[in-house]
């Protein structure tokens, strides 16, 4: 049995959050979406969402 089941589990949850965030943000982004209106749904900056989200994005940086 892994140390921290629990948290291991709320990780793989998270990771998949990230996840799927990536991939909504790059389907709004082909959809006409700008940059403004990803951060608005955010609640982040421009330049962060930018940042985070844009095509080459380094992984792992979704966080909040």
């Amino acid at each position: 049995r892994p140390a921290a089941p629990y948290t291991h589990a709320a990780l793989e949850l998270l990771n998949a959050a990230h996840e799927a965030m990536a991939v909504a943000v790059t389907a709004d982004r082909a959809a006409g979406s700008g940059w403004a209106a990803i951060a608005a749904a955010l609640e982040v900056s421009e330049d962060t969402a930018a940042r985070r989200y844009r095509p080459g994005a380094r992984a792992g940086s979704g966080k909040r």
